[in-house]
């Protein structure tokens, strides 16, 4: 069986988004959190996980 995939949107502090895909994302979102995800989140925190997609 195939691992589903999720996509994922991030609020950044400045009320910006971010779109990500992944196949967990509550292990991605504590990547981003933690600083070690996308550069483009990095010191943008505190970040909100807006949403996320049902897996497919």
């Amino acid at each position: 069986m195939d691992t589903p995939w999720f996509v994922y949107l991030i609020r950044t502090r400045q009320g910006h988004l971010y779109c990500g895909v992944t196949t967990n994302v509550s292990r991605r979102f504590a990547q981003h959190s933690a600083g070690k995800g996308a550069r483009a989140l990095r010191g943008k925190g505190p970040l909100l996980l807006a949403w996320q997609s049902e897996p497919m």
